[in-house]
């Protein structure tokens, strides 16, 4: 059953996309919707560990990862565990990490439909599942085992630039994702999300912040 700590917080994300953004469910605007949901669900079992109990066995960057069963149930943590998305390293679960890059989904597919996943909303949304996970830890750092996984974070994206990001945390990289979440429009896309999580960082952290 589809019950897990993370995907029960993911569904609930939908509800919180609904009731601020209402993103639609399609192309970019719906691989954001998706992406929202991710980050709720990374942000909801990081709270329960902190918390409540840090000895259950929670991958905070795996989504399903209690669920995808493709493992033999092995669980996370280790080399062979499987999750449905990897925020940390989206391309080990065929997702892209990058706009338009490895694994990219072509969100003006024709007509939105089930059959071509409303024009790739659950894959295209590992872009915003990279961002909030760089938000959160920062670049280069060593990633969780996983199947397919890489050892750490290159610090380099698709298009073949570098990057070096540090880690906010948790608290205030969730700050910047919910007030970004409210001020997007219902048809927006990624360069949106781009320009208004800048305004959020600086509305809550001040314009000079890193």
């Amino acid at each position: 059953p589809l019950t897990s700590m993370d995907v029960c917080a993911h569904e609930v994300g939908h509800a919180i996309c609904t009731n601020t953004s209402d993103l639609v469910y399609a192309r970019e605007s719906g691989a954001m919707n998706e992406g929202f949901s991710d980050i709720w669900a990374a942000a909801v079992e990081q709270y329960v560990l902190d918390e409540l109990d840090n000895t259950l066995p929670y991958d905070v960057w795996g989504i399903g990862e209690q669920i995808d069963e493709r493992d033999g149930g092995v669980g996370p943590g280790t080399a062979q565990s499987r999750a449905l998305r990897w925020m940390d390293d989206p391309k080990a679960a065929g997702d892209p990490d990058t706009y338009g890059g490895t694994n990219w989904t072509e969100p003006e597919c024709g007509e939105p439909s089930l059959a071509n996943d409303q024009c790739g909303v659950h894959t295209n949304s590992a872009v915003l599942n990279k961002w909030f996970y760089l938000l959160v830890t920062g670049s280069g750092q060593t990633l969780s085992l996983g199947s397919s996984k890489a050892t750490a974070d290159d610090e380099v994206n698709d298009n073949g630039t570098a990057y070096n990001v540090g880690g906010i945390g948790f608290e205030d990289a969730e700050q910047i994702a919910f007030l970004t979440e409210t001020m997007l429009t219902p048809n927006a896309k990624f360069a949106e999300a781009r320009e208004k999580s800048l305004i959020a960082a600086a509305s809550l952290h001040g314009p000079c912040s890193p």
